[in-house]
């Protein structure tokens, strides 16, 4: 009954004209490649010649960023409150000229003529994500990053192949030109103290409403299972002087999550970032080496050339839960397969001698994932849907 209201409500608006009005919409409410692309619009003070809105969900979120307004849909239970909230995205969905959006796309019907409806994504994901989202025809154009990511993202939306546009994820743009010694300052590491940075990425595994990889563990750390594994990372990071960060998943239950009382060892979430007002692919592009699993960080992470380690212990319990859009997923990823506790050691080991045994396997997987390798991406969407011009 709802969805058939707000379809109603949304095909009354339809006849509103369009306006200079670019509506942003993102996971989390200010993140990702949505926030990217946008700090790149104000860079070139795009504002002067568009109103900017942000979808909010979330109540409580600082907002709105400069030279923007919120288009406020808090969650409620009351039917009064989601119909106030349907008249307001329905106006303003319907009188913007561009809607880029990464996570949940509001856009009840096919776009109207002059519309631009632009699905950024949140990744290119290995994982069979088929009908976890909404219709492909809601959408005008998918940025992706290659003829192959294009064929994933269209079997993942179980179509819109001629939307897909490879112009690189605007986030990536963030691995590029960071200013290294500015976010080691925020955090407080101090070089000296370690040999190298890894960032752990695990990822999402289990919330209150899903359980992809259909695990009953008390815990949704890879690898270590238990206690006394635990103790051994700890030892191993210390006695190689590495800083191993762990960041879970921004959609992960972290009651599910071990704790860590080590120098060597630190669990960040989005939240720690954002107090720093720091970015998570600025702070990637800092690191020695990643170590994720199947999350689509990794294919992102190509662009720095730098050594990526794979957590595999639950693959066969993934490929039984959510599955994966690929036969052979091992075959996509470049580094050491990473099965026990001691090959995940063996793997700091070889990062703190300097051993690479994966360089020429990531190299031909950087030229299938990307198209682009410049960190221009946010520029070249801009230009693309003429937002910018060619020599701005």
């Amino acid at each position: 009954m709802l969805k058939k209201i707000r379809k109603v409500i949304y095909f009354i608006f339809k006849w509103l004209p369009i306006k200079k009005k670019i509506i942003f919409e993102s996971q989390l409410d200010y993140f990702d490649n949505s926030k990217a692309l946008f700090e790149k619009m104000i860079e070139l003070e795009l504002y002067k010649n568009y109103e900017f809105y942000w979808i909010l969900e979330k109540d409580g979120m600082v907002c709105c960023p400069e030279h923007s307004k919120s288009i406020d849909i808090y969650k409620s239970n009351n039917i009064f409150k989601l119909f106030i909230n349907e008249i307001k995205l329905s106006y303003h969905l319907n009188s913007a000229e561009y809607i880029f959006f990464s996570y949940l796309n509001f856009v009840r019907l096919i776009p109207k003529e002059n519309q631009n409806v632009i699905n950024l994504t949140h990744g290119t994901s290995l994982k069979d994500t088929r009908g976890k989202y909404i219709d492909v025809r809601y959408s005008t154009n998918v940025i992706t990053l290659s003829e192959f990511a294009s064929n994933l993202r269209s079997k993942s939306l179980l179509g819109g192949r001629s939307k897909m546009i490879s112009l690189g994820f605007p986030r990536n743009d963030l691995l590029f030109n960071t200013d290294k010694q500015a976010i080691l300052n925020s955090f407080n590491i101090d070089l000296n103290d370690y040999t190298k940075i890894i960032m752990w990425m695990p990822t999402f595994r289990r919330s209150k409403l899903r359980n992809d990889n259909n695990t009953n563990l008390k815990h949704d750390l890879p690898i270590f299972k238990d206690k006394s594994e635990l103790e051994f990372l700890e030892k191993k990071i210390e006695e190689n002087k590495i800083l191993l960060i762990i960041k879970p998943h921004p959609g992960q239950d972290l009651n599910y999550f071990s704790a860590f009382k080590n120098e060597h060892i630190l669990v960040l979430t989005n939240s720690d970032f954002e107090d720093k007002n720091i970015e998570l692919y600025e702070f990637l592009s800092i690191t020695d080496s990643l170590i994720t699993d199947y999350s689509s960080v990794y294919i992102d992470y190509l662009l720095t050339e730098k050594p990526i380690g794979f957590t595999i212990d639950d693959l066969e319990d993934y490929k039984n839960g959510l599955g994966f859009l690929i036969d052979n997923p091992k075959n996509y990823m470049p580094g050491q397969m990473i099965k026990t506790s001691s090959d995940f050691i063996d793997f700091i080991e070889d990062l703190n001698n300097d051993n690479d045994n994966y360089k020429d396997e990531r190299e031909k997987m950087l030229n299938l994932f990307h198209n682009q390798k410049d960190g221009k991406s946010s520029e070249r969407i801009l230009k693309y849907f003429n937002l910018i011009k060619e020599n701005k």
